[in-house]
């Protein structure tokens, strides 16, 4: 039986495309990566000092740009497409994991071509629900806009291929985990920036962690995680009020901002190391850790998740002493 696909009317349509000198795994690690899209993400006019993007189906991708008057243009929906490094689809007619917006404006498909030679051709298809919006966003200046936007793209590929990378894993599902585990990183890293230093070591009850030492309790976990994972950790899981008190205690030397970042890096360090360390028989294996034994591709992805729940405590944290400000 054939199947129907159901495409927007060409005149509902704009359509942009550049060659970028850089592979398609770095074009699309640029668009999305939180650190590296706001060096390039507007034209040359723009800053973007907001972004947040969880690289997923159903996954937030969220921008706030600047102009130079002080005029924001916010952008917020949903990647409905991650097909890494072919193609990405976004569309602010979603919000995260594909609930419906009452407004939509565009859909917009990027596909990364290799062209060999370290050269990327990229061609945004930009969907609208109407001609009229269609020509709405053309008035606008999409096309020289856009094409800023992607001049300003191959610039910051090039200063990045200047600079020392990560080792790459010859495993894809190692090399995605270490990319997740980054961003998570990220989220965690501008949380605590935003906290003032009056708020670090303050907390909303006595039993509650500081600021400081919620970000001492993530490091301390991705060492002992470390340990696990290398079948040398010790310590005894099933006595929770025992864990808790070790860990009180691990925290207490933490009081200083420069401090617990530098113990943050260090944990985070350690971990991307140990990832690169494994071998495929590894990755297809289990592993057992302090709480129960896992498949190694189900674990890699714990302290991923263990970051993202402590950065939302940071948030909650800001929350009580009453911090409005946004943060990517």
């Amino acid at each position: 039986m054939p199947t129907a696909t159901l495409e927007a009317p060409k005149a509902h349509v704009l359509v942009i495309e550049r060659t970028l000198n850089a592979t398609p795994d770095q074009v699309f690690e640029a668009w999305v990566n939180p650190e590296i899209l706001p060096k390039w993400w507007g034209p040359r006019n723009m800053t973007t000092p907001e972004c947040e993007i969880d690289a997923r189906p159903g996954g937030i991708f969220r921008t706030l740009m600047r102009a130079a008057d002080g005029a924001e243009y916010p952008t917020s929906g949903s990647l409905l497409v991650v097909d890494r490094p072919t193609r990405l689809v976004y569309s602010d007619g979603y919000d995260v994991d594909f609930n419906p917006r009452p407004e939509h404006f565009i859909t917009a498909t990027t596909t990364f071509e290799d062209l060999g030679n370290g050269q990327t051709k990229l061609i945004a298809t930009v969907k609208h629900k109407s001609e009229e919006d269609r020509a709405k966003h053309e008035a606008m200046g999409f096309y020289h806009g856009w094409g800023e936007m992607f001049e300003r793209l191959d610039e910051t590929l090039a200063e990045l291929a200047q600079l020392p990378k990560l080792p790459m894993s010859p495993i894809p599902i190692v090399e995605a985990a270490k990319a997740d585990f980054l961003r998570a990183k990220h989220r965690v890293a501008v949380a605590l920036a935003a906290v003032p230093d009056d708020k670090l070591n303050w907390s909303p009850a006595p039993t509650a962690r500081t600021p400081i030492h919620v970000v001492a309790h993530i490091s301390q976990c991705t060492i002992d995680f470390v340990a696990m994972l290398e079948g040398k950790f010790e310590g005894d899981s099933d006595d929770t009020v025992q864990v808790e008190a070790r860990f009180r205690e691990l925290e207490k030397p933490y009081t200083t901002r420069e401090g617990v970042i530098d113990f943050f890096d260090r944990s985070c360090d350690t971990y991307l190391a140990l990832l690169d360390t494994l071998t495929p028989a590894q990755v297809a294996g289990d592993v057992e850790v302090a709480f129960g034994t896992y498949p190694m591709a189900t674990a890699i992805t714990f302290m991923t998740n263990h970051l993202r729940v402590h950065g939302s405590q940071l948030d909650y944290i800001q929350t009580c002493y009453g911090d409005l400000l946004w943060h990517a």
